[in-house]
């Protein structure tokens, strides 16, 4: 399964093709397992009831429509594939309180102080340059707003450093019929480099079990490699 690579305001970051988009949002429900984290770390915050949130990288828009119902007055989704939000419109429709916006992450069409909660759900990876979307993160995160997002990073072995930022396929899903995405190789150390020079501040970040996202044995470096799940709360303090 082919991805197509796409640029927008600048910043790179792998968009999934039409078959890619079909294949994923037809069996996402196969590899979903730390959605109740992500929603379990929500609640944790106080949740949405009466906030304007913005879902990064909206994909389907299944987590806009859970957003909803938790009580937010107005969820914003953006996702930079076209496909995703077609998907995402069917699924959306009739559901008010619910706007989709075709948009790159590195380069968000809102105004400064827009949100009270961000969320973001395995997307930071797939953008080249993570220090533009953490530093639009906190740009458009009203003071006091929270922030919490799902990443894949990589902890790469010792002399394969030339691995950072390249591309590595991931399994999702059973080995009998996988789907294969491809992101970009990043590191703890560069994520919480991006987060530090966005003004956030960690409250809290904690690796999860993911055991249907490995990395796939197609991959030339896989033994080379080690993939995490983590799930970070940040604060615009």
């Amino acid at each position: 399964m082919n991805n197509e690579s796409g640029k927008s305001h600048g910043q790179s970051s792998l968009k999934y093709s039409d078959g890619l988009v079909d294949n994923y949002t037809n069996t996402r429900e196969r590899f979903n397992e730390t959605d109740s984290i992500l929603f379990s770390k929500i609640h944790r915050e106080g949740g949405v009831m009466g906030k304007r949130v913005l879902d990064l990288g909206c994909g389907d828009g299944s987590h806009a429509i859970v957003l909803k119902e938790m009580g937010a007055c107005e969820v914003f989704g953006i996702d930079i594939n076209e496909a995703m939000l077609r998907r995402a419109n069917q699924k959306l429709d009739g559901v008010e309180g619910v706007s989709l916006i075709l948009a790159n992450g590195a380069s968000l069409p809102f105004q400064n102080d827009s949100f009270d909660f961000i969320i973001s759900n395995y997307v930071i990876q797939y953008f080249k340059d993570v220090t533009k979307v953490f530093a639009e993160i906190g740009r458009v995160l009203n003071s006091g707003g929270t922030f919490i997002g799902t990443i894949n990073v990589i902890e790469v072995e010792a002399g394969y450093e030339n691995l950072h930022n390249t591309e590595i396929p991931i399994r999702l899903g059973s080995t009998a019929s996988p789907v294969i995405v491809r992101f970009f190789v990043k590191s703890v150390d560069e994520i919480s480099m991006a987060i530090e020079n966005s003004g956030l501040t960690v409250v809290e970040e904690e690796e999860m079990t993911h055991p249907n996202s490995v990395i796939d044995e197609s991959y030339p470096h896989h033994t080379h490699v080690k993939k995490h799940a983590m799930i970070y709360t940040l604060r615009k303090i």
